[in-house]
């Protein structure tokens, strides 16, 4: 009985850790140019009454980025990563 807890408890940890590396794996978002993706956002957000500005472009631990802000406070902010072929890599 021991030995079947023992050999549970550690397929059970193991499950554990290979679920965690995974939630902190980078994946695909989408297969979307990130100026569409920026567009459309825009448009459904101004349905709410909301503005997205301040767009910049930046580099961070090697790869491109781009951030903007929404609504009326520069604490708003929304990030992507953007992939060489300027498809949106991930949210950051």
């Amino acid at each position: 009985m021991k030995k079947y807890l023992a050999v549970l408890a550690l397929t059970l940890t193991l499950f554990a850790l290979e679920n965690v590396a995974q939630a902190y794996t980078t994946v695909q978002l989408c297969d979307r140019k990130l100026e569409s993706v920026i567009s459309d956002l825009s448009k459904k957000v101004k349905n709410f009454g909301v503005t997205l500005w301040g767009k910049e472009y930046y580099t961070y631990k090697g790869e491109q980025r781009c951030q903007f802000y929404f609504g009326n406070n520069k604490t708003n902010i929304i990030r992507f990563r953007v992939n060489n072929d300027n498809t949106v890599g991930g949210l950051t």
